[in-house]
């Protein structure tokens, strides 16, 4: 994980996205962070920063569906 700067969002405006899924991030460290923003994610990584930074648009679903 890398450490950014915090911006001035509201819980509700916020969402940190992973790459991975749950397993591969420690307990620890997830229940921290989730105290204090939503947590989600995703093994597409490059379709999301490419829909970020250029608008791409993503394939449906983000996630693999179980």
């Amino acid at each position: 994980m890398q450490r950014i700067e915090r911006a001035d969002y509201a819980f509700g405006q916020r969402l940190v996205l992973l790459k991975g899924n749950p397993q591969t991030c420690p307990a620890a460290h997830l229940d921290l962070l989730a105290d204090h923003t939503p947590v989600g994610f995703s093994d597409r990584m490059d379709a999301v920063t490419q829909f970020l930074k250029e608008g791409t648009p993503l394939k449906r679903p983000v996630t693999p569906e179980p």
